[in-house]
């Protein structure tokens, strides 16, 4: 019995262990992520329509945005359903606040309050 119970101790702690480099959530805003779809409509009925080579954000521990979108890196932050955006360069300043959904491992956000008629969202992979 003592046998039994020693081994169940030395291999419980490795019950929860993960593969290493894997994010911490996959409902995560934290890492990089490429547009890879747009969704808005023309005045009917809304579609998505794929992007190539898409702008990225990466969302760092550290609430810094880094980006290929703009001239500058902002900043983030994030609540359970929410993101907020901010940039502020010398030739952009903004806020920006989205809705926040998971889809197939993909990130959806959506501007909030919505800024289209018809709804609007953009679609990211992540890329690391």
């Amino acid at each position: 019995m003592k046998y039994i119970i020693i081994v169940l101790a030395l291999l419980l702690p490795f019950a929860g262990c993960s593969d290493v480099g894997v994010p911490q959530g996959v409902d995560s805003v934290q890492g990089t992520w490429q547009l890879i779809e747009s969704y808005g409509s023309d005045g009917g009925a809304g579609n998505w329509v794929s992007i190539e080579n898409g702008y990225t954000y990466s969302f760092g521990e550290d609430n810094i945005l880094l980006s290929n979108r703009f001239s500058c890196n902002g900043t983030y932050f994030e609540t359970a359903d929410s993101l907020t955006i901010d940039f502020n360069c010398t030739d952009v300043q903004f806020q920006l606040v989205y809705g926040v959904s998971f889809e197939d491992n993909r990130l959806v956000l959506t501007p909030d309050p919505a800024n289209c008629d018809e709804g609007c969202a953009e679609k990211f992979k992540r890329v690391q």
